[in-house]
């Protein structure tokens, strides 16, 4: 791996922003109170269909009233079954062991809420319709059953919360999946565009041409080497899959030598990388386009030399931060947040990581800086 040595930032005072995650959110978005009101309604309207000859059966010769009294139990039922959706929603991101262990005890605590209700309800009909309901159970001893009936039917309400929810977020996933392949391929056009132009390629080949001229031939072959390089990983992958940080800082030093020969002593390239953070995974050319911004706005404008830094660091064991900087004093310097290469990175970090990622960029008098914050825990599943 070939790095330069540095790859400080500490002339940039940046204050850490909050870094809230809307993997919960989404996830709470994708379990749906239309989707769970449809599901209790309807699983206790069967219910209700399956049992009703067994309840005209129990109260054969007490008269239709007995029979919808004793039907009018269902709406109790479907209203217990919402706060078990509320737990099933709240729960969502928890350990897979404590969630099942919360939602086990707000079923059994619904099916005795339900049991509870149902002695009770017994209780005030007979006692003020002057009914017997000799079938129906008049204690907690002789509803046993019934609570296991009960604990079956909620638990069926459960795997139908599970199964809207499964697939809403499937659709959702398909859906960043796609706008993660049309970004991919945005930015393999921006890359084409904006670093494989025939500007950059004349200017490139323009500086290996004097180079043989001038009998630097081992400057030239290794120039020519990083060119090659470099169209080869620009060309040749695929934007929206992962590789090694390592990896990637190496290309974005071939891009920086390559410009550095044509730009001479004006631009002086620092890239570094703490141990820790070389091995992990990152979406392919996602500095590119940030390199391009500080060689187009911050080298190619100035006379003075600009120091273009580029880092990658762990920071506060969730993050893992990429940093492209300048300090090109260009006075007035502005950066335009809906500039389309930024657009697209942030298209492709929401497909990537659901918006948890972050990227900031600022640009002033003294300079440019692009601060990127991928999620640890996400890069290291792509290890697996």
């Amino acid at each position: 791996m070939r790095f330069a040595g540095g790859g400080d930032l500490k002339h940039w005072q940046a204050n850490r922003p909050a870094m809230l995650s809307t993997a919960a959110e989404n996830d709470r978005r994708d379990a749906r109170w239309r989707d769970a009101i449809l599901a209790i309604v309807g699983l206790w309207l069967i219910v209700l269909v399956i049992y009703l000859p067994i309840i005209i059966n129990n109260h054969h010769g007490e008269g239709t009233v007995s029979v919808l009294l004793d039907c009018a139990t269902i709406p109790v039922s479907m209203l217990l079954a919402v706060p078990l959706f509320v737990v099933f929603r709240a729960t969502l991101g928890l350990p897979p062991v404590l969630r099942g262990v919360l939602l086990m005890a707000e079923l059994m605590l619904i099916v005795v809420g339900q049991l509870a209700f149902d002695l009770v309800y017994t209780h005030f009909v007979i006692t003020h319709a002057s009914l017997t309901w000799s079938a129906v159970p008049h204690d907690l001893a002789h509803s046993y059953d019934r609570g296991f009936r009960y604990a079956a039917v909620f638990a069926i309400n459960l795997a139908l919360f599970q199964l809207a929810y499964s697939r809403r977020r499937s659709r959702r996933q398909e859906r960043q999946l796609a706008s993660l392949v049309a970004a991919s391929r945005q930015a393999e056009i921006d890359a084409l565009l904006a670093k494989l132009s025939p500007h950059f390629l004349f200017n490139t080949l323009n500086v290996i041409s004097g180079l043989v001229v001038t009998r630097r031939n081992r400057e030239a072959d290794d120039l020519l080497g990083r060119l090659s390089t470099f169209l080869r990983a620009s060309l040749g992958q695929d934007a929206y899959r992962f590789g090694a940080v390592d990896s990637e800082l190496s290309l974005v030093e071939d891009y920086l030598e390559i410009e550095s020969a044509r730009f001479g002593e004006r631009l002086v390239p620092r890239v570094g990388c703490e141990p820790e953070a070389a091995s992990l995974p990152m979406p392919k050319l996602l500095l590119q386009p940030l390199i391009d911004i500080t060689v187009r706005d911050g080298v190619d404008t100035v006379t003075d030399p600009v120091t273009v830094t580029v880092n990658a660091a762990i920071e506060g064991d969730a993050w893992l931060r990429l940093a492209v900087s300048d300090d090109a004093r260009i006075a007035g310097r502005r950066v335009d947040p809906a500039e389309a290469v930024l657009a697209t990175i942030h298209q492709r970090l929401d497909a990537l990581f659901g918006g948890r990622a972050s990227l900031d960029v600022h640009a002033n008098g003294q300079g440019f800086l692009a601060t990127m914050r991928l999620p640890l825990d996400a890069l290291r599943r792509e290890l697996v």
